[in-house]
């Protein structure tokens, strides 16, 4: 169970400092000059979104942390795509709560 919520915190944390931290800006500016303008508008808002990046840092962070407490729950596949949207809600959620201004398109 500890496994769980330091997954969770951890996980939920990297992506709000990643989506909201100004010190990830000049990195954030750099990136979107570099793609192409026809897909700019998603990446911005990837970058900026904290439930959107939560997806992907719940994935990712699915394979670098130990998974042995959502593999109870489901198959070693199904906890990974399971991680993703934990984050993402929990990321979301936190967001909320903390800044109150989250913009959904």
């Amino acid at each position: 169970m500890n496994d769980m919520i330091i997954f969770i915190l951890v996980f939920s944390s990297l992506s709000i400092l990643l989506a909201k931290g100004e010190i990830f800006d000049p990195i954030k500016e750099i990136i979107l000059k570099h793609i192409p303008s026809s897909i700019d508008e998603y990446v911005a808002t990837l970058l900026t979104c904290s439930m959107c990046i939560g997806f992907w840092i719940g994935l990712i962070g699915s394979f670098i942390y130990d998974m042995t407490w959502l593999q109870l729950v489901s198959g070693k596949i199904q906890s990974h795509l399971l991680a993703g949207p934990l984050i993402s809600v929990t990321s979301i959620a936190i967001d909320k709560f903390i800044f109150k201004d989250i913009d959904i398109d």
